[in-house]
């Protein structure tokens, strides 16, 4: 989601919270109804923002506005400031995109023709212990054709169970066919928690191309 930032020359600080570790919430859609869609993550950016030449306002302090990429990690912020007279200080600050339910896929690099592969994901619970369905979609990245049956998925959706802190482990096995270049791997995870929660359902999906030799 879209980021605020504030920061004071004279006493560096993250404007919501003066610690050295912030939490960030990505796409973390809470639903009370049936399990909705998930939002599908593809903004894998290395770098959040860069900004060169930002410019303090008269009490010294800058905001930066930025758009946080979709991958659910660590990051860091390295700042440097400087005044006319080139007093100079720096900065390190940490913050964690995160969502209730994440689904953290293991995919190879590329695929080759012939192979016969197993995908693997972990579906990670943050908050409360999960249960639910993974489901694993190979689509053309051309033309969102699907290619499941060109790949030989036979078990596209299986169960899970997550205990609060924990993960959980899905797998599929695929055939990799001839004639494809490109396949786009879609891998989600949808469940409720238990009812201690109200019935509180989350879900969360990860897509990425893959080259096939």
């Amino acid at each position: 989601g879209d980021g605020l930032m504030k920061l004071e020359a004279g006493n560096v600080a993250f404007d919501a919270e003066a610690t050295d570790s912030t939490s960030i919430s990505t796409n973390a859609t809470v639903h009370t109804a049936a399990v909705a869609q998930p939002a599908i993550r593809t903004d894998f950016r290395e770098t959040a923002f860069f900004f060169p030449d930002l410019l303090t306002d008269r009490d010294g302090a800058v905001i930066l506005k930025f758009t946080m990429p979709e991958a659910l990690t660590r990051w860091k912020l390295l700042g440097l400031a400087h005044t006319p007279d080139l007093k100079a200080v720096t900065f390190t600050k940490e913050a964690i995109t995160q969502k209730p339910l994440m689904v953290v896929p293991n995919l190879p690099r590329f695929l080759r023709e012939g192979d016969r592969i197993t995908f693997t994901a972990k579906v990670n619970a943050i908050e409360a212990a999960v249960q639910g369905t993974a489901k694993l979609e190979l689509l053309d990245p051309f033309t969102n054709k699907p290619l499941d049956a060109a790949f030989k998925l036979k078990d596209p959706a299986p169960a899970f169970t997550a205990a609060p802190g924990q993960s959980a482990n899905v797998a599929w096995d695929i055939n990799i066919p001839e004639g494809t270049s490109m396949v786009s791997v879609r891998i989600t995870a949808c469940g409720n928690g238990p009812s201690t929660t109200f019935g509180t359902s989350f879900s969360d999906g990860e897509e990425k191309p893959l080259p096939v030799l």
